[in-house]
């Protein structure tokens, strides 16, 4: 399961998919976990899928160890079969390929933020837009700005990702 740091050096991809109808949902979730459970990719270090609650659609964070490993995925005719599957059932799809810069947990959740199934953790998303010049700015308020929510009940940890490349189909 991915472990959020951003000591890691990783390349943190977000491929998040939205669909129209439940059964799409349902079909993107099996198809993802499909690549995911058999994912032997040069570079591949992790990936974690989930399911939309509030929206129908899926997200799927995925860590490589370098954007050569990445382009390389993309450049492969598996992945270039599998996008007339992901088009069909989807309305938007944004393949966000982000590096993590800042972590905080509750002292409760150890020294490792770590996301995944196997935790009972409800996972929340939220893109932020910003222009280039104002991103520093906007990572550091999403960071450092929220060391209060250590204190709120239900607190797990939180992370920032710095967006440094976007494919897709948007809507």
């Amino acid at each position: 399961m991915p472990i959020i740091s951003p000591d890691s050096g990783y390349l943190t991809v977000l491929n998040l998919f939205r669909a129209d109808e439940p059964e799409k949902q349902d079909l993107l979730l099996g198809a993802m976990r499909q690549i995911v459970n058999n994912a032997g990719y040069d570079g591949w270090v992790s990936s974690t899928v989930h399911a939309g609650q509030d929206k129908i659609g899926t997200a799927n964070f995925i860590q490589w160890k370098a954007q050569e490993n990445l382009e390389a995925r993309y450049a492969s005719d598996e992945f270039r079969h599998q996008i007339p599957l992901f088009t069909e059932l989807t309305t938007m799809i944004q393949l966000l390929q982000t590096e993590v810069v800042y972590t905080e947990r509750h002292p409760s959740q150890g020294e490792h933020t770590e996301i995944g199934p196997h935790r009972d953790d409800f996972t929340v998303i939220e893109i932020f837009g910003a222009e280039p010049e104002n991103l520093d700015e906007m990572v550091d308020g999403l960071g450092k700005g929220f060391e209060w929510l250590v204190d709120v009940p239900g607190y797990r940890s939180h992370s920032v990702l710095r967006g440094k490349a976007i494919r897709g189909k948007f809507a």
